[in-house]
C-alpha cells in the first residue's frame, strides 16, 4: 500500500508534518522535505496543492535521493490536486512550480533515480539560458519516468533529458508552450509521446532513437530548422515513428525527415502537414524513410511520395486560428492506414469525439414505433 504525503504551495498553520492537508508540508521547502524523506524503493504519492513560488525559494527542486523500484513496479508519484477539495485535478489544470524568472537553475532536477510519476503539475518561468523546467539526468542506467497532464512553458528547455541512461519515458496529454531552446530535449532510447500539444518559437523535439511520436499537434511558425526536421520542429536521428499528428506551420519552413546515417529511417503515417507556402516548401525531403503513407499535405511541389497520401489537398480545420485542427476534408476524415485490428486510422491529431463540426441527429423510427 502506497504512502500518501500532502503538501500545500501557500499554507501557513498546521503541524508542517504531511500527514494531511490540515498538517501538510508547506510550501517548496515542504516538498523538498517530502522528497528526501521518501523511502527509497517504496510506492509513494506525494500530493501537492496551490502554487509553489520556486523562484523566491531560490533553489531547485531535486528528486535524487529515492525514487521506486523498477523490479517490484514501485513508483514515487507527485501528482496535483485542486486547493478546494484535495482531489487530483482534472485535464488540463495544474498546480504551478513558478521558477518566477528567478532561477538561475532547473526547476525540477530528477537525478539517479527509478519510476518517477509527474501529474498535473505546470513547470514555468525559468528563462536562463540551457535551464529547464524539468531536468531529468543519470550516471547508469535509471528506469521509467512518466509525465502525466503536464506544461512546460516559458522555460528554456521545457523537458531536457540528455543522456543515454534514462530509459522508458512516457509524455501523455501534455502542453508545451512558448519555450525558446527545445520544448522536449531527449536523447533517451525509446520515448513515448501521446496527445501532446507544441507551440513554441523553439524547435519541439529533439530524440535520438526508437521514439515514437502519436496523436501530437505542432504548431509552429519558424522559417527554418535543423538538417533533420520537421520543419524544423521534430529532429528524428534514428528509427522512429511519428503517426496521427498534424503540423500546422505558419512560418515559411518546410519540412525534412531522414534517419541516421547508420540507422534505419522514421515511419511518417496518418499525419496532416500544413504549410504556409505549399508551392515553395518541403514538404518531405526523404533519404531514408522506412515507411511514408496516408499522409495529407497541402504541397504542390517536393511531395509526398506513399500511394496512399493527399498531396496538394487542404484539410480544411474547423478554426486553426483559434487552435481548432480538427479537418473536415471527406477524403482526410475517411482514415488513413489500418490500425492492428484492421480499422479505419485518423490522419490527423483527434481533438475530440466527432471530428466535423456537428453531429446531426438521427430518429430511430423503429423505436419510436415500438414506444407507441
Amino acid at each position: 500500500m502506497a504512502t500518501n504525503v500532502y503538501v500545500d504551495g501557500t499554507l501557513t498553520t498546521g503541524s508542517n508534518n504531511g500527514t494531511s492537508w490540515v498538517n501538510a508540508y508547506r510550501s517548496c521547502a515542504g516538498l523538498q522535505t517530502a522528497l528526501d524523506n521518501a523511502v527509497s524503493g517504496s510506492d509513494t504519492i506525494i500530493y501537492i496543492r496551490n502554487t509553489f513560488s520556486v523562484g523566491t525559494y531560490g533553489s531547485t527542486i531535486d528528486i535524487d535521493t529515492a525514487g521506486g523500484d523498477y523490479t517490484n513496479n514501485n513508483w514515487l508519484k507527485i501528482i496535483g490536486c485542486d486547493s478546494i477539495t484535495g482531489n487530483p485535478l482534472p485535464q488540463g489544470q495544474y498546480v504551478i512550480l513558478d521558477g518566477e524568472n528567478l532561477l538561475s537553475s532547473h526547476i525540477l532536477n530528477i537525478s539517479n533515480v527509478h519510476m518517477i510519476h509527474i501529474e498535473n503539475i505546470h513547470l514555468t518561468r525559468v528563462s536562463a539560458s540551457g535551464k529547464a523546467g524539468c531536468y531529468l539526468t543519470a550516471g547508469s542506467t535509471k528506469y521509467g519516468y512518466n509525465f502525466i497532464n503536464c506544461k512546460f512553458s516559458f522555460c528554456s528547455y521545457g523537458l531536457y533529458a540528455p543522456v543515454y541512461n534514462n530509459r522508458n519515458l512516457y509524455i501523455y496529454k501534455s502542453v508545451f508552450l512558448s519555450n525558446s531552446a527545445y520544448d522536449f530535449y531527449s536523447s533517451i532510447i525509446m520515448p513515448a509521446i501521446t496527445g501532446s500539444k507544441f507551440k513554441s518559437a523553439c524547435p519541439a523535439i529533439y530524440v535520438t532513437s526508437g521514439a515514437v511520436i502519436r496523436g501530437c499537434i505542432f504548431e509552429y511558425s519558424q522559417n527554418s530548422g535543423t538538417a533533420v526536421a520537421i520543419n524544423g520542429h521534430v529532429t528524428l536521428r534514428g528509427d522512429a515513428a511519428i503517426t496521427s499528428c498534424t503540423f500546422y506551420c505558419t512560418g515559411t519552413g518546410g519540412v525534412t525527415a531522414i534517419g541516421g546515417n547508420n540507422l534505419v529511417g522514421p515511419v511518417i503515417a496518418n499525419n496532416i502537414i500544413h504549410l504556409a507556402q505549399p508551392a515553395s516548401d518541403h514538404p518531405v525531403s526523404t533519404p531514408r524513410i522506412s515507411y511514408e503513407d496516408y499522409n495529407c499535405t497541402n504541397a504542390t511541389v517536393h511531395v509526398l511520395t506513399g500511394s496512399h497520401s493527399l498531396n496538394a489537398a487542404d484539410a480544411q480545420f474547423s478554426n486553426a486560428a483559434n487552435g481548432d485542427f480538427r479537418p473536415r476534408n471527406p477524403l482526410v476524415l475517411r482514415g488513413g492506414m489500418p490500425d492492428f485490428a484492421d480499422n479505419p486510422g485518423q490522419i490527423g491529431a483527434v481533438q475530440g469525439k466527432y471530428q466535423f463540426i456537428s453531429k446531426a441527429k438521427g430518429t430511430n423510427f423503429g423505436r419510436l414505433a415500438i414506444i407507441r
